[in-house]
């Protein structure tokens, strides 16, 4: 085999190559989706902020679009905070 025929192809690591472009989109999937959780816990917090005022409680440490932005930033963490305070048996409710 003459020198001149050996060709040098190096690895290329774009998102369109080969094996790697996989391992490339993971992390960006996985942003996308931590990012539609977090809007549909903002919005689930906003709506049961909704349903405590319809019931007659208050909504309790902080307002209801405060509670948004917890929702937005905290994701899961901030729907069991939210949940403990507002839904669950620990609370005591007037009757």
């Amino acid at each position: 085999m003459l020198q001149s025929e050996i060709q040098f192809n190096p690895v290329e690591f774009s998102s369109s190559s080969g094996a790697f472009g996989g391992l490339v989109m993971i992390p960006l999937l996985m942003m996308v989706l931590h990012g539609i959780i977090a809007v549909a816990c903002g919005i689930g917090i906003w709506e049961a902020c909704d349903r405590v005022k319809a019931r007659g409680d208050k909504v309790q440490m902080l307002a209801p679009v405060m509670w948004l932005l917890a929702g937005l930033l905290g994701s899961l963490v901030s729907v069991a905070i939210f949940w403990a305070m507002h839904e669950s048996t620990l609370v005591r409710r007037k009757d």
